[in-house]
């Protein structure tokens, strides 16, 4: 076992969506991005510094010896070591020199690292390089429909309060996602120690699914109330004051993946509207596709199918490239 620490900074989804979007929109001459939506969802976020232990199981150091109980000499005198019999072990067992595959390592690395943000945000992400999107439904409809798209959900990031009634709020984020649609498109069911997606369903009170580190620091169970609202240094277009919104704890989700475990959790989409006080927007629309090979192309092709601005899709890869580059340099699993 080979452990390859590297210090990264890692931005939260949404973030990483915002600064693609930007670096995208100028690369084409449109310089105008307005992040402000963005902004709002990350604030505090941006500037996150976590250790990140990769783990490759390899063999041994190419330098160690292919064997210990063979002497060299052995292979250079054949002719010196004992007489042949019965006892003696057929060539065919005799210890053979393993071949070191770093790169083998590094790309399994690399797709577990990807498993697990694919975990958590979809295959591709669309958004706009406007702050509102409330045309939602009729882009889904046509991801839909756009060849090698599996499954979609409009989605939504919030940069929220929680408190239980054993911890006082600390801030975390909290995506919010369509219940019947999240098991198609996110890998998050995989994750779950305690509960189902379906039970986002829940309407009253609206279920909250945490990370189990989340929860240990809440102290909370399954069953357990918390409570969620926007920090006071957030200040968002709204048709009213922001209220506290309770939520039921239905579940538990270990990605192995601290900034996850620590300081996500998942909720419908419409529980988090009404917490953000914006009405019926969304932040973007994610999906999933036949291979995930395909990203790429399949994003490509959709954006140019909506009209591109100011519509921008971007895949999993250009979502996290800067965390990819940073670990495994110009590897792409």
């Amino acid at each position: 076992m080979v452990a390859v620490a590297a210090r990264v900074r890692l931005d939260l989804p949404c973030a990483v969506v915002a600064r693609a979007v930007h670096s995208q929109r100028r690369a084409r001459g449109n310089d105008t991005f307005d992040a402000s939506w963005y902004r709002v969802a990350v604030r505090g976020l941006q500037q996150l510094t976590i250790i990140m232990a990769c783990a490759c199981c390899g063999p041994a150091s190419p330098s160690a010896p292919p064997s210990t109980t063979a002497p060299p000499s052995t292979t250079a005198s054949p002719s010196t070591t004992a007489p042949p019999s019965t006892t003696a072990p057929p060539p065919t067992t005799a210890p053979q020199p393993t071949t070191v595959q770093p790169l083998s390592d590094a790309r399994d690395a690399a797709r577990a690292l990807r498993n697990k943000l694919v975990a958590v945000d979809a295959h591709v992400s669309l958004v706009k390089n406007v702050n509102t999107f409330t045309e939602y439904r009729e882009v889904l409809s046509t991801v839909e429909k756009a060849k090698g798209v599996v499954a979609a959900e409009p989605f939504v990031y919030a940069e929220l309060l929680v408190a239980s009634a054993k911890h006082g709020p600390i801030q975390v984020t909290v995506k919010g996602v369509d219940p019947q649609r999240v098991g198609r498109v996110l890998g998050l069911g995989a994750y779950l120690t305690v509960g189902k997606l379906q039970d986002l369903a829940s309407p009253e009170p609206p279920a909250v699914i945490v990370g189990d580190a989340l929860a240990e620091t809440l102290h909370v169970r399954v069953g357990d109330p918390v409570t969620m609202t926007l920090p006071k240094a957030v200040t968002q277009p709204s048709s009213g004051p922001t209220l506290a919104q309770t939520f039921r704890v239905t579940g538990f989700f270990h990605v192995d993946f601290d900034e996850y475990d620590e300081r996500l959790a998942f909720a419908s989409l419409t529980a988090v509207q009404k917490v953000l006080n914006r009405g019926d927007q969304v932040m973007g629309i994610e999906f999933t596709v036949t291979a995930i090979d395909l990203s790429t192309s399949v994003a490509r092709a959709i954006e140019q199918t909506l009209g591109g601005s100011p519509y921008v899709s971007l895949d999993w890869y250009a979502r996290n490239q800067e965390l990819f580059r940073t670990l495994f340099g110009d590897l792409r699993p």
